[in-house]
C-alpha cells in the first residue's frame, strides 16, 4: 500500500512539474494580433492584413492569396520570433526557383 502511494505521489509531482514548466517558461501565447484579422458576419471571408515595408534586408516579399484574402510578409528564417509575426522561409530551400518551403505557427 505504501509503495502505491509513493508511485501515485511521484506521478502527481511529475505532472504538476510539467504543467508549471509549460506555463512559467518563456511561452508567448499571443501569436496573432486580433486587430490584423477581419471577417464578415458569417465568418466565411477572413482577411489577415499583416503587411509591412519590404525594405528590411530579411524580408523576401509579400505573399498574396486572393482566394482566401491573405496578404502577409515573408521573412527569411524560421525562428520563433519570426514565425510569431511573419511567414518564414525555411532555410536551405529554394528562394525563387522551384519548390520553396514556407512556415507559419
Amino acid at each position: 500500500m505504501k509503495k502505491k502511494l509513493i508511485i501515485i505521489f511521484g506521478i502527481i509531482v511529475i505532472i504538476l512539474s510539467g504543467i508549471a514548466i509549460y506555463y512559467f517558461s518563456n511561452y508567448d501565447n499571443t501569436l496573432v494580433d486580433p486587430e490584423t484579422i477581419s471577417t464578415d458576419s458569417k465568418y466565411e471571408n477572413v482577411v489577415y492584413n499583416k503587411e509591412e515595408d519590404i525594405l528590411d534586408k530579411d524580408v523576401l516579399g509579400i505573399l498574396t492569396i486572393d482566394k482566401i484574402s491573405l496578404k502577409a510578409t515573408v521573412k527569411e528564417g524560421t525562428s520563433n520570433s519570426i514565425l510569431k509575426e511573419y511567414i518564414g522561409h525555411i532555410e536551405n530551400t529554394s528562394l525563387y526557383d522551384g519548390n520553396i518551403g514556407l512556415a507559419r505557427t
